[in-house]
């Protein structure tokens, strides 16, 4: 402001004196051509954002395992899982995935009066060779996870799953219990 003219006269007099400094005028330049600093050496860019993955991924392994059980349903059941965008389609997704441990663990010899998250119970991970203890949480979150939103999104006229992002995880994070049941299953058959 013109009220601190004097001021500003000193203080630019003060950084003209300051060793380095040539006293030479340079052209003004536009901020738009000046190098970014990334470019000099400077702060890295910022990553960029990742695009959400939009379908649960296919695993040919868990493919092979349910159709080796005989008959349509699972392996049709698991290839629409994988098939549907859950950009739009998240609710659909996790009905089928509830609908695919419920079936796969009820071949696998679960009572009617068990869910499937109590049926794959720490004895049975033991059994499948997957993690126990500490190890066994995240198996059993994300079958809860399973279980409970394919259920609500199922049976509650409001309520549902909209979160593909926890699905995909989720089904990764069951890849081996899907594929551990599968045989469970194909064992009870013989």
């Amino acid at each position: 402001s013109r009220a601190n003219k004097d001021q500003h006269i000193a203080y630019a007099r003060e950084l003209a004196g300051l060793h380095g400094q040539t006293g030479e005028k340079v052209e003004p330049e536009s901020l738009a051509t000046c190098p970014s600093k990334s470019k000099a050496g400077g702060k890295s860019k910022r990553p960029k954002k990742r695009k959400p993955r939009i379908y649960v991924p296919y695993e040919a392994e868990v493919m092979e395992a349910l159709e080796k059980l005989k008959g349509d349903k699972l392996p049709n059941l698991y290839n629409s899982i994988c098939s549907i965008s859950l950009e739009s389609h998240t609710p659909i997704v996790a009905i089928g995935a509830w609908a695919l441990f419920e079936s796969l663990s009820a071949a696998a010899g679960r009572n009617i009066g068990t869910d499937f998250p109590s049926f794959f119970n720490k004895s049975r991970l033991q059994n499948y060779g997957l993690a126990a203890g500490k190890g066994d949480k995240a198996i059993n979150d994300a079958l809860r996870r399973v279980s409970t939103s394919g259920d609500v999104t199922k049976h509650d006229g409001g309520a549902a799953l909209f979160n593909g992002q926890q699905l995909i995880n989720d089904m990764e994070t069951l890849k081996n219990l899907l594929v551990k049941c599968a045989e469970e299953a194909l064992s009870k058959k013989t």
